[in-house]
């Protein structure tokens, strides 16, 4: 018997996910190669240098930190589902200079001007409301040193519900997929579903029904909330493996002083 478990906000669906998919890839929803291009991205983008204090505010799987915890001084993770933090923390057990903690990213526990690097990656279209996402704003600006670089990708800048035939298709979503994976990890990810398939009829995991809540703020708009907490944004296109998003837009962002 199939069990199904329902998400009722994008956090909760989050933690759902890290808690049942023993799949990395399926918890994020990326293949192998959408995954590296993303970390390549942010490497083309933030210039890490050894002295750097990195923040990595939903950091997963911990992807970046495999590339940057040798090259950095220290790394940070923060991420709002206990079961990934769990995870990624048995990962990184013998890099003393990588921690992870645990809790939504309007309150981070950590110090005032601390980090040089802070990085927020696919995921602030997950918080719920235009205060909580104020509030993260204002943490990451106390967290992150007058002369920070900050990056927050994957912004979306549209109203995405009305590209949802594009989501539903199954026709458009294989092909996107295999778009993204690239015919050498297509296979693979024909086969992680088929097995994610197989498991839920055993009932060895829930179907996960995600949220159908969200957020988005057009470019004009995030900018505007930027500069209300004494940031300035510059926003372009977010670039994919497949291509430049219509709906999506990454951001460069500096601290302004006082």
């Amino acid at each position: 018997m199939v069990k199904i478990v329902k998400a009722t906000t994008r956090a909760e669906e989050y933690e759902l996910r890290a808690k049942y998919l023993k799949d990395d890839y399926q918890l994020s929803g990326d293949g192998p190669a959408s995954a590296a291009f993303r970390i390549d991205k942010v490497l083309r983008l933030v210039p890490f240098i050894a002295d750097d204090r990195v923040l990595d505010i939903s950091s997963g799987k911990g992807l970046l930190f495999e590339k940057i915890s040798h090259r950095v001084k220290q790394c940070c993770g923060h991420d709002v589902a206990p079961a990934i933090v769990e995870r990624v923390r048995k990962k990184f057990a013998h890099s003393p200079n990588v921690s992870f903690t645990c809790g939504p990213s309007s309150s981070l526990p950590y110090p005032d001007a601390y980090f040089d690097k802070v990085l927020m990656t696919g995921a602030f279209c997950l918080q719920e409301t235009k205060d909580e996402c104020m509030q993260t704003l204002a943490e990451i600006r106390r967290v992150a040193k007058d002369n920070a670089t900050i990056f927050i990708s994957d912004i979306a800048v549209v109203d995405e519900s009305k590209l949802q035939p594009e989501r539903v298709s199954p026709w458009r979503r294989l092909i996107r997929r295999f778009q993204q994976d690239r015919p050498v990890h297509f296979v693979g990810s024909v086969l992680r579903f088929i097995r994610q398939k197989i498991r839920q009829v055993l009932g060895l995991e829930p179907l996960l029904i995600p949220s159908d809540r969200g957020i988005w703020f057009d470019d004009a708009t995030f900018v505007a909330m930027c500069r209300q907490n004494r940031l300035e944004a510059r926003g372009f296109p977010t670039e994919e493996i497949t291509g430049t998003s219509k709906s999506r837009y990454d951001y460069l962002i500096t601290p302004l002083s006082h």
